[in-house]
């Protein structure tokens, strides 16, 4: 899920939890008619469940996120683990004494804000911290006056620190981009990770990944651009078939133009190529 829908789900989550508490404490504090109670059982228990399932499903996202990360998380992430264990025994054992043990239900009255305030925790370090922080998430490209900032060794130390997180180190090293390709890559991958990778990183990672793939190519710009071709190829071709079928292809230049501008319409995607991808990618192919 994206931070944002991931985000909004926390809101969601904990704007059921308030619901359910204060309509619990309302019954038990204040009690209306029969009519008016039996409602509002009710609806405690619609708000309950959409809080428990929104829960799980939360759970579920952090341990596939988590099992994927290569290095040692952050003090919130670990934190926001924590709150989450804590909350997993809190809340089960609420339910059980409420579809159990009906004689323990009096108990219920501190489970509930107990969860609530945990709630409130977890959805402050998560979806608190993205809403507070989504205004930082900018374009951003390397300028000249950046030379002063940029640190190969840094850039190095941030690859493995951020994109090893999701994906495995040789995922990144085999791509090969131009300047362009990696900012758009790059920016798209923070967006992902909002707001874990700052503008700082950014320009650290494309400055780092641009000057490693001229190291292993020389200064031979054909060479560059071949690698460049090649990924595209590799990357935006065979999200529909096989590699083998495009390296087996022969083809000259302008079949290889009417086949790339055909690939794009398929794919439904007027941006599935930028037009310097395509250029590229001909390059490779011709």
């Amino acid at each position: 899920m994206s931070p944002l829908f991931n985000s909004s789900l926390s809101a969601v989550f904990l704007l059921c939890g308030i619901a359910a508490t204060f309509i619990m404490l309302e019954l038990r504090g204040a009690p209306k008619d029969r009519l008016i109670n039996a409602t509002l059982i009710k609806l405690h228990k619609i708000f309950g469940w959409i809080f428990t399932s929104i829960f799980l499903l939360l759970v579920i996202v952090m341990i596939g996120k988590v099992s994927g990360y290569k290095e040692e998380v952050s003090a919130r992430i670990s934190f926001h683990i924590v709150l989450s264990l804590a909350l997993i025994p809190l809340l089960a054992i609420k339910i059980i004494i409420a579809r159990r043990y009906p004689r323990l239900s009096q108990n219920l009255i501190t489970f509930g804000p107990a969860v609530l305030v945990l709630s409130m925790a977890l959805s402050g370090i998560t979806a608190g911290y993205y809403f507070m922080h989504s205004s930082d998430l900018k374009y951003i490209s390397l300028a000249k006056f950046d030379d002063k900032i940029l640190d190969e060794n840094l850039g190095r130390q941030v690859v493995i620190q951020k994109c090893n997180k999701c994906h495995t180190l040789e995922r990144v090293y085999r791509a090969f981009k131009s300047e362009d390709g990696w900012t758009s890559t790059i920016n798209r991958m923070a967006s992902l990770d909002a707001p874990n990778i700052s503008s700082f990183d950014i320009k650290q990672l494309i400055h780092f990944l641009i000057n490693r793939q001229k190291s292993l190519k020389g200064e031979d710009e054909s060479k560059l651009n071949e690698a460049i071709g090649k990924t595209i190829m590799e990357t935006k071709c065979t999200s529909c078939h096989a590699l083998d079928r495009i390296i087996q292809a022969r083809k000259v230049k302008d079949n290889w133009e009417s086949t790339v501008n055909r690939m794009i319409d398929y794919s439904g995607d007027s941006e599935f190529l930028t037009k310097k991808e395509q250029k590229e990618l001909l390059e490779y192919l011709k």
